[in-house]
């Protein structure tokens, strides 16, 4: 399937000086080239929405999954992804600027910077709301108010950074682990999460000692080793769950989880439902 014009038809406008733009558009079948952008993006597809993405993690991994009606794809500003869709559908995209997660943060975290993680299959009623609103004034062409339009960017931003940003680091700080060092240990941690990983062993890869190591990466995400681990393993998880129909027994022992139970403990902590419920909800 090739790239043609009429496979994407955008309308789009730049509202206000507010650091957020709306574009919003039908796409056809057909594979577009590797894109990313220098502002956050938030994909939100319409009815009959079906698409295959492949994307390159922060740890340079190549990951891939497919996104449908009912998904929000939360995409962090410079990730390369390409897009594959297969049915035509309605497409409403929203790009935040950096220096409106900036401000969120500073209301929320007094200036700390959370990581904002890629999600493309987010279940997120609030967002899908949110752009199915401004999509409806963009596509009628309707005057916009702009106290309208920044209250609805900083409630945006303030949403992304509450529930999609992991640990944090001060944007000023300048300190920390280096950033090839930060991807040694994070694509250690994602590559070997079936095991059962000792801190060592992730100091081990970037070439520093426990101590050191952990220090400088709590600096550097706001969070100790351990936690992002947990983490990490949850959003895998929730991917599985997603995409797959394996037993959950067998997750837990893929994920690293010591059984089924210890499984369950952690993914109600972290997200407030069972890894069961979540499966059930997201299938519905």
């Amino acid at each position: 399937m090739a790239d043609t014009q009429n496979d994407w038809l955008p309308v789009p406008g730049r509202l206000g000086s507010t650091g957020l733009t709306v574009v919003v558009g039908r796409c056809g079948p057909t594979r577009r080239a590797e894109d990313s952008h220098a502002d956050f993006e938030i994909a939100v597809p319409g009815p009959n929405a079906s698409a295959h993405v492949s994307y390159v993690t922060d740890c340079g991994r190549r990951r891939a999954c497919d996104v449908h009606e009912h998904h929000v794809s939360i995409i962090p500003q410079g990730q390369p992804h390409r897009v594959e869709w297969r049915e035509t559908a309605d497409l409403t995209v929203l790009f935040l600027s950096p220096k409106l997660i900036e401000q969120a943060a500073v209301e929320l975290f007094d200036g700390w910077l959370p990581l904002i993680v890629e999600t493309y299959t987010a279940i997120d009623p609030v967002i899908r709301q949110l752009a199915l609103t401004v999509g409806v004034t963009v596509r009628s062409g309707q005057p916009t108010n702009e106290l309208f339009i920044s209250s609805f960017a900083h409630v945006l931003a303030m949403h992304l950074v509450r529930h999609y940003g992991v640990g944090s680091a001060r944007a000023s700080m300048g300190t920390g682990l280096p950033r090839r060092m930060l991807h040694r240990a994070t694509e250690f941690m994602q590559s070997n999460m079936a095991k059962s990983i000792q801190l060592q062993d992730v100091a081990r890869a970037t070439g520093l000692s426990a101590f050191h190591f952990a220090h400088l990466f709590k600096q550097t995400t706001g969070m100790g080793p351990h936690r992002y681990l947990t983490l990490a393993r949850v959003e895998r998880l929730k991917e599985l769950l997603r995409g797959t129909e394996t037993a959950l027994d067998e997750l837990a022992v893929s994920l690293g989880f010591s059984d089924q139970s210890h499984m369950t403990r952690v993914f109600k902590r972290f997200t407030g439902a069972t890894p069961k419920a979540y499966r059930c909800a997201i299938q519905q």
